[in-house]
């Protein structure tokens, strides 16, 4: 440290410890200040502030409280702006419980929090979601003597506007008053508070509103930027009105401004979303061709886009063009095309796309190593997917509970309980908790075993440790009663279901319906089907086909005429196997109406 020679002149001092915490060398500046110390230079509150500065964003709390002792001996006392320091400090780190200590210790000291230390504090309280806190604060500043500037409208709103999606529709009303209060006060929105406003609407598809906020902002002689109109039209394409959005492309551009990588990803996406995945790709071929504006994300859109609508080899074309590009997949492109394969049962290909992923450096998450399991488990080959599994928690990449639902839903499926057991015990050991899909899935594995007992042993289980059981669950007991046979167990169950507030679905009812037809009881299984359409339900083509089934049997020709007549009257599309099941009306000279059922309803096929 002796080539560091203070100089004797402690402004020129203070300007080269500034400088040293700008630049991140708070160590240097700490070994410099006592240096400086030693050399009796006479050290100021300035100098003492901009060390308390560069330690707060280093969060050296240790260090701070050793200088605030050596500030007390020295006879130096902290003002507005050494308080300042600390508070923004203990913001930063999440301190906020110490900074509301300090702000009230400084009220009861000579040195009095003014309106940069409450804003300090409500900006640090909002950052931590603590908005009520951030409220209150601003009330307590109101009562201390101090208005709340453009600062601190703007920190709140943007607070507001960006709390947790189950409050923020509540919240964003709570903004629009904030904003209505700063014009009241005389305080002008500037384009940053009113594009944060303008994001929390269209967060809870208030688009409406958005866009009348942007027709008050020109009102109020401020224009909107490139970041107003690309929340907006992101706001309007995540609502599917995507031909609105795309109107404000001239918009955009009259007022001097571009569409970038975000404006097309956006639109891509929304295209994409309202099912125009044409109108999305030739955007995009648009794009490629006369569009500087590409980036990995407008890529992801796309290729997402184009996987979701069963595209695969536009998708993959996609892909390569991305690379033709000079831009790398990412972990998003890659597992979105591998979970693609894998859904069509592609798993090779989505193999090669795994191998390729690694060998170019990229690093496969959760959801490319689950996707890749899901593959290889619906494909059979279980014992490859434990494998990747074990190559997943080698390379730091931990499973996730829809990774052991996958593996649990396998072994159940392959009747390998005991398996199904130690993925069970394995995600505990996790401290991840066993959800619906894990007792559902393993509730359908016992009593696809046949082991009923144990299934129902199981749901009690489930239920004394207060986990909810839902209608798969009463659906896969309900189903495996009737297949054995116990018709009143089923029952019993489907009235219990409804007695604790689970409603029956169609997959319930079509359950009871084909127990009932193939126990004869038709006319039960016609009561069931007018119980089903009285609590808002529709019968589908199971449904029917069950009901025709059962009439079959007996021949009887005006439920069944009465039942095609429904079944076309609700719009419900006959499959091959309606159409199978009614040959026998031509055996009995009805020929002529099956034609007609036939003919009518391949209106509704075609449709």
């Amino acid at each position: 440290m002796r080539h560091i020679s203070p100089k004797s002149n402690v402004v020129h001092f203070n300007q080269f410890l500034n400088a040293l915490c700008k630049s991140a060398n708070t160590n240097q500046a700490w070994d410099l200040f006592h240096f400086a110390k030693t050399k009796h230079l006479s050290l100021n509150v300035i100098t003492f502030n901009v060390l308390l500065g560069g330690l707060g964003n280093d969060g050296e709390f240790s260090r701070i409280n050793s200088l605030l002792a050596e500030m007390k001996e020295m006879g130096i006392h902290p003002d507005a702006i050494s308080y300042n320091q600390l508070l923004k400090a203990l913001c930063k780190w999440d301190r906020i419980e110490e900074a509301r200590k300090l702000l009230y210790k400084m009220k009861h000291t000579y040195c009095f929090p003014n309106i940069v230390a409450y804003n300090t504090l409500i900006d640090g309280a909002c950052k931590q979601g603590r908005v009520d806190e951030a409220l209150v604060l601003a009330a307590e500043m109101i009562q201390d003597g101090f208005f709340p500037c453009i600062v601190t409208y703007s920190t709140l709103i943007n607070g507001l506007c960006k709390v947790g999606m189950e409050d923020r529709a509540l919240r964003v009303d709570e903004a629009l008053v904030l904003v209505a209060n700063m014009i009241q006060d005389g305080s002008s929105p500037d384009i940053i508070t009113y594009s944060t406003l303008i994001n929390g609407l269209c967060q809870v598809d208030r688009e409406d509103e958005a866009l009348m906020l942007v027709a008050r902002m020109r009102h109020s002689h401020c224009s909107p930027n490139l970041v107003t109109y690309n929340t907006l039209i992101d706001g309007l394409c995540k609502v599917e009105r995507v031909g609105e959005a795309l109107g404000l492309i001239a918009k955009m551009i009259q007022d001097g401004y571009f569409p970038d990588s975000y404006t097309s990803s956006s639109l891509i996406d929304g295209f994409c979303k309202a099912g125009k995945t044409d109108e999305a790709y030739n955007l995009f071929v648009q794009m490629v061709e006369f569009g500087p504006f590409l980036n990995e994300v407008t890529f992801n859109a796309i290729i997402d886009g184009l996987c979701k609508d069963g595209r695969m080899d536009m998708a993959q074309d996609c892909f390569h063009i991305m690379s033709g590009k000079g831009l790398q997949p990412n972990v998003i492109t890659y597992s979105t095309l591998i979970c693609s394969l894998c859904e069509r049962d592609e798993v090779g290909k989505a193999q090669n796309l795994f191998k390729e992923m690694l060998r170019k450096g990229c690093s496969p998450n959760v959801f490319t190593y689950s996707s890749l399991i899901a593959g290889l488990c619906r494909t059979n080959r279980v014992s490859e997917a434990c494998t990747l599994l074990s190559e997943m928690e080698k390379n730091n990449c931990l499973p996730d509970l829809v990774t052991y639902n996958i593996l649990i839903c396998a072994f159940c499926r392959t009747g390998e309980l005991n398996r199904a057991w130690e993925m069970v015990d394995e995600m505990e050991e996790r401290d991840l908790k066993p959800d619906e899909v894990t007792c559902n899935t393993l509730i359908d594995g016992l009593c696809k075993a046949g082991d009923l007992a144990s299934a129902h042993v199981l749901m009690n289980e489930i239920l004394d440790e207060g986990l909810a059981i839902n209608v798969v669950t009463y659906n896969c007991l309900i189903n495996a009663h009737c297949k054995i046979g116990e018709m009143d167990e089923a029952f019993k169950l489907f009235e219990n279901m409804k007695m604790v507030g689970i409603t029956p679905d169609v997959t319930t009812y079509n359950v009871l319906i084909d127990s009932f037809c193939k126990e004869d009881k038709v006319d039960t299984a016609f009561s069931m089907l007018d119980e089903m359409r009285t609590k808002g339900l529709v019968p589908n083509v199971i449904t029917y086909n069950t009901l025709f089934c059962g009439i079959r049997r007996t021949h009887n020709l005006e439920k069944t005429l009465l039942l095609m007549e429904q079944m076309k009257k609700e719009g419900c599309a006959p499959s091959d196997i309606t159409v199978q099941i009614l040959d026998w009306l031509s055996d009995i000279g009805q020929v002529e109406k099956l034609k007609d059922f036939v003919i009518d309803n391949a209106f509704i096929i075609s449709r």
